[in-house]
């Protein structure tokens, strides 16, 4: 049987107890609005603790998935070393090594390879102190 992270399967399961109790709470706030006479504003405390229910539905679910996949395995297990492949390069020319750093060339090349025109120069900036 596979390892399975215990921290994340016990606080999965704490929380699904934890709402679970925090709902018995919100539903006995709605039995007792019901038992004073008001049943609508106990179907929105029972419809609250519904959802609570749900909530600690899905954690119980999900600490479950846990267990079984662990159990079952999915996929390779972690002993097999992972094969990554390299992305694809594009097919652009090479450039020498011994050709000097031009930012300008670069900047050129960049843009004829992104059909884009140069940027326009920007305006002067207006922080500080105006002058007039």
């Amino acid at each position: 049987m596979a390892r399975f992270n215990v921290r994340l399967v016990c606080s999965t399961l704490a929380a699904g107890f934890g709402a679970l109790y925090f709902a018995r709470g919100i539903g006995q706030q709605g039995d007792a609005a019901y038992a004073m006479g008001n049943p609508a504003r106990a179907a929105g405390w029972h419809f609250t603790a519904l959802f609570i229910d749900l909530g600690a539905l899905g954690c119980f679910i999900f600490a479950f998935a846990v267990i079984v996949r662990a159990h079952f395995g999915r996929g390779k297990s972690k002993s097999e070393p992972r094969v990554v492949e390299p992305l694809p390069r594009s097919a652009a020319a090479p450039i020498p090594e011994e050709a000097p750093f031009d930012p300008d060339a670069i900047m050129a090349r960049y843009l004829t390879q992104r059909n884009a025109a140069p940027p326009e120069p920007r305006p002067a900036s207006r922080f500080g102190r105006k002058t007039t």
